[in-house]
């Protein structure tokens, strides 16, 4: 559905613009490598997120968090990132997605 493929854009690019602005704010990292957040951790945990919400599936919500599990783990096993900053984008992701189906209602 075309509606839902331009809502799942607009997440992603709220989540960058958000990760985007903490690691300017904050005078971490670049904005688009290391930094206080983990830009792929949000995106991950936050594509997770959407996904466990439309799916209603309990596998696929379990098998999209394994896989942003994976992605967070990949920066810090390539010292790009540490677990906290990792954590940091997991829950901004997270609350991105939460806030935008709420806002929404979807």
């Amino acid at each position: 559905n075309q509606m839902k493929l331009f809502f799942f854009m607009r997440q992603i690019i709220l989540i960058l613009i958000l990760v985007i602005g903490i690691k300017t704010y904050a005078k971490s990292g670049t904005a688009f490598q290391g930094g206080i957040v983990s830009g792929h951790a949000a995106l991950g945990f936050g594509m997770a997120t959407s996904i466990s919400l439309l799916s209603e599936d309990p596998l696929i919500a379990t098998l999209s968090f394994l896989m942003a599990a994976l992605v967070g783990q990949s920066r810090i096993e390539g010292k790009i990132h540490s677990l906290h900053e990792v954590v940091l984008g997991a829950i901004t992701g997270i609350t991105v997605i939460i806030f935008m189906f709420k806002l929404f209602k979807i």
